[in-house]
């Protein structure tokens, strides 16, 4: 379970980690629907927290990788949550450096906004 924080500068959604600091911060942004879902997740507009499982636990949503991007490294996956979420997002390689060198074929997310 990996648990990562984001917050939101001048629009834009970033992922807030301390061990990820060394990165250019442009790195770190949320796009292409990733922003969109974390807009469905914060509370205040200005902060969300998930936590990620590998496996399926009550009260999460699936995401699934279903076309790897070995340009960019990263990956397209499906959302299946609830009404009004988006229905994919765009991962890009920071997942891989969060997931210790690979891509999760699917992750189980549970919003701990508060």
């Amino acid at each position: 379970m990996k648990t990562l924080h984001f917050t939101k500068e001048d629009g834009i959604w970033y992922v807030n980690e301390w061990y990820l600091n060394a990165l250019p911060k442009a790195a770190l942004m949320m796009v292409a629907g990733a922003d969109t879902l974390l807009d469905k997740l914060s509370v205040d507009g200005r902060t969300a927290t998930i936590k990620a499982y590998r496996k399926p636990k009550e009260g999460t949503f699936k995401i699934q990788l279903i076309e790897p991007n070995n340009l960019s490294n990263g990956g397209n996956y499906t959302i299946d949550g609830p009404k009004g979420y988006p229905k994919k997002m765009w991962l890009c390689n920071v997942t891989r450096i969060v997931y210790g060198g690979f891509m999760p074929k699917e992750l189980h997310i549970l919003n701990e906004s508060k």
